[in-house]
């Protein structure tokens, strides 16, 4: 399998790799839910924002444009951005998952010209 994908984003476990992968159900399948309920709800908003159009584009639905198909041009997001509540854990775990998204890497530290080299 190294032949074909690096060590360090092999899981050490199953594939001899290099990467330590902790897998928490109890974290991990709260946070999955919480992410997609608040993708979900943006979304959601984002195609009423624009009229409820079927076929609307992928791109606006997902933020990557702020035009509409029907020409509709968002300003804003209209889904505020959820901010966790004292006491809840759901949350919490949201953001320590989140955390660990951001701090996670897939290939070193070197550009693409110097490992071809």
């Amino acid at each position: 399998m190294k032949q074909f994908v690096p060590s360090e984003q092999l899981w050490s476990a199953d594939w001899n790799g290099d990467m330590d992968f902790e897998y928490d159900h109890s974290v991990y399948w709260p946070a999955l839910n919480e992410m997609c309920r608040m993708k979900r709800e943006r979304r959601m908003a984002r195609w009423i924002a624009a009229g409820c159009h079927i076929g609307e584009s992928e791109d606006y639905l997902a933020g990557g444009t702020d035009v509409s198909v029907s020409g509709f041009v968002l300003s804003s997001d209209p889904v505020p951005v959820a901010v966790p509540a004292e006491g809840d854990d759901d949350a919490a775990e949201v953001e320590i998952v989140q955390e660990k998204l951001a701090e996670a890497t897939l290939e070193d530290d070197k550009p693409a010209e110097a490992k071809a080299a």
